[in-house]
């Protein structure tokens, strides 16, 4: 079984919201989309469209590649996109490791 510590990381040197490989082993790429989607799922309850981006939402929201703070529902919008992509993958990933159809 392929591990962080095997990769040469820990658990803490990865930040919640890295860019998952596909070519990473299921072991490591489903705690990895469980943290980005937690991270996301964080932003999505601190942002309000409504009111101004506090900065340290806007930091979150360049971690995930969303620099452009002109229009909130615009961000928003591409965070859910986001988050749901990521939903997907995870899901789909579980229910191919439950059924046994990955190798690790």
């Amino acid at each position: 079984m392929t591990t962080l510590k095997h990769l040469g990381f820990d658990n803490h040197q990865l930040p919640p919201y890295v860019n998952i490989a596909g070519n990473l082993p299921t072991d490591i790429k489903i705690p990895l989309l469980k943290r980005k989607v937690s991270f996301l799922n964080s932003i999505c309850n601190e942002l309000n469209p409504y009111l101004p981006i506090p900065e340290h939402i806007k930091k979150k929201l360049q971690m995930v590649r969303i620099d452009n703070f002109s229009d909130p529902f615009e961000i928003t919008n591409r965070l859910v996109v986001i988050l749901e992509d990521s939903v997907e993958e995870l899901q789909a990933l579980q229910a191919q490791e439950k059924q046994g159809q990955i190798v690790h």
